[in-house]
């Protein structure tokens, strides 16, 4: 989220186009569509704790890349879509690696309270982090809310390390196309996932993509800034 709000912001202060807001949308959300169905084949076939490791460090890396250009009064727009790209393969990855990571983390007995509580502390950080972001980039501009979000990716891919899952590879995993096939046989055969997928995709479809609007409301709607946009 805070990459969300510093990077939605930042595009449309400099551009002004609700269509660039369009293209930043894009440019997360495909590639975090293509990588959530990637991440989850390969949860089962690689270490999930290294390819955790590894988002957390493609995401430090972006940050960087965009702290530099931004203490260099170098910052585009296309910068800021293109490290969208990462963050959205990123996240793909992340999301599928990370649930299946619990299983590796807790006892069986401990499965449902282990993800509720990864699933609480998730939603906790979507309304305390729009909140920082705001404040950060109005008080210390792009560069120091890069930097920041730079720093804490580092910090995550460290406490991923010192973690010492159980078996962290499925013993027996099919190929990959069966497993597809399989997924797609579950879908059709058991109604209540299907239902839980369809609403998933609506849900995402017309409630998520408003938030791309929120830097739209707050600068011209509300005639405020960053931090409007966080609230």
């Amino acid at each position: 989220m805070l990459v969300l709000i510093s990077n939605s912001f930042l595009i449309y202060d400099m551009t002004g186009s609700g269509l660039w807001l369009a293209a930043l949308g894009a440019s997360l959300a495909i590639p975090q569509f293509i990588f959530a169905g990637v991440g989850g084949v390969l949860a089962d076939r690689l270490p999930r704790r290294v390819m955790l490791v590894s988002g957390s460090v493609i995401g430090a890396a972006t940050m960087v890349i965009l702290a530099a250009l931004s203490f260099a009064d170098l910052l585009e727009p296309w910068h800021i879509v293109a490290a969208g790209v990462s963050f959205g393969a990123a996240l793909g990855n992340d999301w599928s690696a990370r649930q299946a990571f619990i299983a590796n983390l807790v006892h069986r007995s401990q499965l449902v309270r282990a993800v509720s509580f990864d699933q609480t502390s998730f939603h906790i950080s979507r309304v305390t982090a729009p909140l920082m972001g705001g404040v950060l980039l109005a008080s210390t501009g792009s560069e120091g809310t890069f930097t920041l979000g730079a720093v804490s990716f580092l910090i995550a891919a460290l406490l991923l390390m010192t973690l010492n899952p159980r078996q962290d590879i499925e013993e027996h995993s099919p190929p990959v196309w069966e497993g597809i096939s399989e997924a797609i046989q579950k879908l059709r055969s058991d109604s209540v996932v299907s239902v839980v997928i369809v609403f998933t995709a609506v849900n995402a479809l017309f409630l998520g993509g408003f938030i791309y609007l929120a830097p739209v409301f707050a600068t011209d709607v509300l005639n405020g800034g960053s931090i409007e946009q966080g609230t």
